[in-house]
């Protein structure tokens, strides 16, 4: 059995239904990705932000041996709290991603702040990273 079968995927994109945007010839995995994207430039503008980065790789290994990679959305350093801090923009979270979350955070002693569409502000303000 193919895996486009296995994960519902015959014609591309994602599973769950997110469409990949493009803006500012930047490729996003879905519109609310975007969109958080475009909330934390204009917090960078603001200077409440700095550092903006996006697709950050994380690798985890075993004995040398890669076991597989995270990518986080979003990683910036908080002007107000100088803590760094790692995002990832949610519409589902499968057990694989928490899983894999879980050990990112454990392995890297970070924390990944969910943004799931319409609480942006809310989450990233109540919780923090180490």
């Amino acid at each position: 059995m193919s895996s486009a079968a296995i994960y519902g995927r015959f014609r591309g994109g994602s599973k769950y239904g997110a469409k990949p945007v493009v803006a500012d010839g930047v490729r996003f995995d879905s519109a609310a990705e975007r969109e958080r994207w475009e909330q934390l430039k204009i917090l960078q503008r603001a200077g409440r932000i700095s550092g903006l980065e996006r697709q950050i790789a994380f690798p985890f290994r075993i004995n040398r041996e890669l076991m597989f990679t995270y990518y986080a959305d979003f990683r910036y350093l908080d002007a107000e709290t100088g803590r760094t801090v790692v995002e990832d923009v949610k519409g589902v979270a499968t057990p694989v991603y928490k899983i894999k979350k879980k050990i990112i955070e454990a392995s890297y002693r970070i924390e990944i702040v969910e943004i799931r569409k319409g609480n942006a502000r809310r989450v990233a303000r109540r919780r923090k990273t180490p």
